[in-house]
Order: C-alpha cells, then sequence, then structure tokens
C-alpha cells in the first residue's frame, strides 16, 4: 500500500484468538491448546504487527517530524475479573511520540480511544459517548521520543508452557459455545482461571518434587470437579455485556 500510495489513513485490525474457544486464526507454527496459550499467540500477532510497522517508513518521519499512532486494547474483558473491576482491560499506545514507559492514572473508557483517532484525524465526534469521553492526550509529548523497532526486545514465539492437567480442564471448552466471540464468555473464562490453576499447582508441586503424592492428585482433582461444575452449569448473561 505504501508503494502503491494507497495506505488509509486509518486502519482496524482484529486478532481474533485472544476470544479463546476456538481458533479462529490457525497458527500453523503452534499449537494453542490452552486458553493461556491462546491469549499468549494473540501478544505475539500483536508484537509482529508493531514490529512491522515501526520498521516502515510510516511510523515516523524525520522530515516532516510526523509518525503513526497504534492503539491497542481488548474489545471486553472477556468475563476474566481482576482485582478492581470486571470491565478492566489493558490499554497500550505505541507511537514516535508516546510518552516512554508512562502509565497512565486517568479513568478511560473504549470511546477515549475514539476521541483521541477522532482528534488526530481532524474528525468530530460520532455521538456523545465519544463527545464526552476522556481523550488519551497525557499519554503522548510534543517531540519524538527516540525509540526504534531494534530497541524492542520481541519474542516471536508464545513462551507459555501448559501442563497435561491444565489442557484436561481446557479440553472442557468444546462444550462450550464458541461459535462467535461473547457468546459463552463467563463460562470460558471461568475454564481459562481453573485450566491456568490447575497448570499453577503443577508447576508448583513439580519444583516441591510431590507430584505423585495423594494431597497433589487431590488439588487437581478439586480442581477438574470445578471444571465440570462450570460446563454443567447453565449459560448465564455474561459479566462483560
Amino acid at each position: 500500500m505504501i508503494l502503491n500510495g494507497t495506505l488509509p489513513t486509518f486502519i482496524y485490525l482484529y486478532i481474533p484468538n485472544d476470544h479463546t474457544g476456538s481458533i479462529q486464526a490457525p497458527n500453523a507454527n503452534q499449537f494453542t491448546n490452552t486458553a493461556l496459550e491462546e491469549v499468549a499467540d494473540g501478544d505475539v500477532a500483536l508484537g509482529m504487527v508493531v514490529q512491522h510497522i515501526m520498521q516502515s517508513p510510516i511510523y515516523y518521519e524525520y522530515d516532516t517530524d510526523s509518525g503513526s499512532a497504534l492503539f491497542a486494547t481488548y474489545d471486553d474483558a472477556q468475563s476474566s475479573l481482576d482485582h478492581i473491576h470486571p470491565h478492566r482491560t489493558p490499554m497500550i499506545v505505541i507511537s514516535p511520540f508516546a510518552k516512554p514507559g508512562y502509565i497512565a492514572t486517568r479513568h478511560y473508557s473504549t470511546a477515549s480511544i475514539v476521541k483521541t483517532e477522532e482528534l488526530l484525524m481532524g474528525l468530530p465526534p460520532n455521538n456523545l459517548g465519544d463527545l464526552l469521553a476522556t481523550d488519551l492526550r497525557d499519554m503522548f509529548q510534543s517531540n519524538y521520543n527516540g525509540i526504534t523497532a531494534g530497541q524492542i526486545q520481541f519474542e516471536p514465539k508464545v513462551q507459555y508452557k501448559p501442563t497435561e492437567e491444565g489442557k484436561r480442564v481446557w479440553a472442557l471448552a468444546s462444550q462450550l459455545d464458541s461459535s462467535a466471540p461473547d457468546r459463552d464468555s463467563r463460562r470460558l473464562g471461568a475454564l481459562a482461571r481453573l485450566s491456568a490453576t490447575a497448570d499453577d499447582l503443577h508447576n508448583a508441586a513439580e519444583k516441591a518434587n510431590r507430584l505423585g503424592t495423594p494431597e497433589y492428585k487431590k488439588q487437581q482433582e478439586v480442581v477438574y470437579q470445578d471444571a465440570l461444575e462450570v460446563v454443567n452449569t447453565a449459560v448465564a448473561r455474561d459479566s462483560d455485556d
């Protein structure tokens, strides 16, 4: 598109595997057997995108002192609750004018990203949501930050290694509705957490050399029974609706 002069001002890119449950974008080089592997696969994909754009001439133009801005976030929390609120989700800004290592503390919403994009492109708001949203200007600075693609450490392979117990729990996800994003995200989120718990139990037991103990096996069985209970529970209204 750069060579043909057809590069648009705005691009929306969807990386689907982070929704977990089924592989919508199969990766021939990586088998994603658990939810955390699927999320990690999405992280690798994001890294590939960022690396590609940072290495392209559109990322920063020295002659005009102008450049690009990438806004990366999840479309929702996928019912994976954190310690603050079920609607919290990460957001990252990548830009030659982003404040390096800056952790923002203002209250944002998804509409904050839309509003900032509109301000950058000189567009009016779509509705009251983006009109009244807090923009992301505090995450930017007026001068080039000097960060280049060569300074970014990027691992192009999924590093997360699931255990057999974790894969056993996540295999139950095949019984849930993953035909489209958010169809069954509450139960998928619960299974994802239980699968991670099984991995954590395994790794801790392996480190303590007690994988074969009755206590460890009982802990894993409790986790699996909890997972079965999740699958046998009726589909409920998602926390992120």
